[in-house]
């Protein structure tokens, strides 16, 4: 027979993980309005730095400037990842997905033949090391840190580090983290460096006020800069959003449990007391 104060406190506990799953989702619905907020603004900043970018002369940009230029992959030497994981837990299979995705990028390009290094955002990225030990691929980590110390430094030490790496090696850098799309998250793999421009935009003449080499560095160092912070809060959207419907699913799961259990609990503390009235009858 089941006992009542076990089933209590069984009771008790699944009620006490309910509040807890609770309040874990309203945080995370509270942190992630706040950084899809940051986010709105990062991209309306984002695409007008790539208006001003592609409206530049191609022609003042490949001759002047070392980060525009046509590339042959067979002429690169080293390959940098600038990976962007999460700093907790509760994401599902965020982070793993992302890691795949990686390993296959690489595989499928070739690029396993030649130097690859990585810069890694986040405490997950630890799993990732050993993911790529295990698929016997040679890197090395040039970079790691913590994913919220990046945003207090609005991440420029991470962009004056990528660029130095560039300008000294023949390199191709890619940036990797999620997007959340129609409340799907998908990998997004785009490239960092060199910039491609779309050239879709009207040419403008522009009259500079300085040094047209030094004004174009400034544009591409705010690009660059612009777009890593963009990657990383759309990677804290995508994990916030999913670490809502977890915590929600488990609010669900030990509300429902809690019911059931709250029912078993009644039904024997009724039979307990409907048994104690018979034993008074029968006694009289």
């Amino acid at each position: 027979m089941i006992n009542k104060n076990n089933l209590k406190v069984r009771k008790n506990s699944i009620k006490n993980v309910y509040k807890i799953t609770k309040s874990m989702e309203m945080i995370s619905i509270y942190k992630y309005k706040l950084i899809y907020k940051k986010l709105y603004y990062n991209i309306i900043y984002n695409n007008i730095l790539n208006q001003i970018l592609n409206r530049f002369d191609i022609y003042l940009l490949n001759q002047n400037n070392i980060f525009f230029y046509k590339f042959n992959n067979n002429n690169i030497n080293n390959i940098l990842y600038l990976v962007i994981s999460s700093d907790q837990g509760l994401c599902g299979s965020l982070n793993l997905n992302l890691y795949k995705k990686i390993i296959y990028h690489i595989k499928k390009n070739n690029f396993i033949f030649k130097k690859i290094y990585f810069f890694l955002i986040g405490k997950k990225t630890n799993f990732f090391l050993n993911i790529l030990k295990k698929n016997n691929i040679i890197f090395k980590v040039l970079y790691k840190k913590k994913l919220y110390k990046i945003l207090n430094d609005i991440n420029k030490e991470i962009t004056n580090k990528i660029i130095n790496f560039f300008k000294i090696n023949n390199s191709i850098v890619f940036i990797v983290n999620n997007i959340l799309l129609s409340n799907n998250n998908k990998i997004n793999i785009d490239q960092l460096l060199p910039i491609n421009t779309l050239n879709k935009y009207n040419k403008f003449s522009y009259l500079y006020e300085t040094n047209n080499e030094i004004l174009i560095n400034e544009l591409i160092y705010e690009h660059i800069n612009s777009k890593i912070n963009n990657c990383i809060l759309n990677n804290m959207v995508s994990e916030y959003f999913n670490r809502i419907k977890i915590t929600k699913n488990a609010s669900i799961n030990s509300e429902n449990l809690f019911n059931k259990l709250n029912l078993i609990y009644n039904k024997l503390r009724q039979f307990c007391i409907t048994k104690e009235i018979i034993e008074l009858i029968s006694n009289i």
